[in-house]
């Protein structure tokens, strides 16, 4: 059954892309932290650990229905044919049947924001190779994180391979529109840069009547980041940057409106108080 969240006039549905276990270790994913001080997070989050100790990611996108529009952030991990392949081993991406279950198609989705430019979010951009997963929507991803996956390209050969097969077919189908800064894209949805994990990373924020919820993107790709913004996670591209932004988010949290991070076992959650003036996720079901 999927997850809805109300937001005044808005609905934000959870689209489960995919769960599996990485072949990094926690070390290897964040650094910096001693693994002893893991050990609270592995207890009160289980269903983010392997039983061989490694990360179980969660892979979610979001629709959001505001008005006549269609809105959907993040394409996910993809098809077969899809780069994320080279390390993602939980099988082709399920948001087609997660859209469908939720009573949509391809062809209706009329935009299509892009938190960050890593492959387990724009992943399925292309459903074949010549197919634009989605025909009819515009795809907007932010200037820097355009710029960055084209400067490395040349040197780089996942860089390469990322924008040979999810950036540039869709550029070359007239689908791509780059936005810098905030960008308003439907009455009380609204893109937000805030850099750090990548350089044109973005956040989703909406508001309706009274109510306001935040989709993070990878601000938050595990809750011990939400407790401590300032640990290093080895994703990040600018570790200062996104200690930053975490700080920054987590400021906006302050006033107990719901978010929705992309990894988190759960879909939406709040940061709630806790010792030593630290914030801690706590997850929400309230289905619509």
């Amino acid at each position: 059954m999927l997850e809805t969240r109300r937001v005044g006039d808005i609905e934000v549905v959870s689209l489960l892309d995919g769960v599996a276990g990485l072949e990094d270790s926690f070390e290897e994913s964040f650094p910096e932290p001693a693994q002893a001080e893991w050990a609270p997070f592995h207890k009160n989050h289980p269903e983010l650990v392997t039983p061989e100790g490694n990360w179980r990611l969660h892979v979610r996108c979001w629709l959001i229905r505001a008005g006549d529009r269609s809105i959907l952030v993040d394409t996910g991990t993809g098809p077969v044919t899809s780069p994320t392949r080279s390390w993602w081993s939980g099988g082709a991406g399920r948001l087609p049947d997660e859209l469908a279950a939720a009573g949509v198609g391809p062809a209706d989705v009329d935009t299509i924001a892009i938190t960050h430019v890593h492959d387990d979010h724009i992943g399925g951009t292309m459903s074949a190779p010549d197919d634009p997963a989605f025909p009819n929507a515009r795809y907007l991803i932010h200037r820097a994180d355009w710029d960055w996956v084209v400067h490395y390209a040349d040197e780089d050969e996942e860089f390469r391979e990322m924008f040979e097969a999810l950036m540039k077919p869709i550029e070359n189908a007239g689908l791509v529109e780059l936005v810098s800064g905030t960008e308003v894209i439907a009455p009380a949805v609204r893109l937000r840069h805030l850099p750090g994990h990548t350089p044109g990373h973005q956040v989703i924020e909406l508001a309706s009547g009274e109510e306001r919820l935040t989709i993070t993107g990878d601000t938050f790709n595990h809750p011990a980041l939400v407790a401590n913004p300032d640990w290093t996670a080895g994703t990040d591209d600018d570790s200062d940057r996104a200690k930053a932004s975490r700080r920054e988010m987590l400021q906006d949290l302050a006033d107990g409106r719901v978010f929705a991070p992309t990894h988190l076992a759960e879909p939406f959650g709040r940061a709630t108080p806790g010792n030593n003036g630290r914030r801690i996720w706590r997850a929400e079901t309230n289905s619509a």
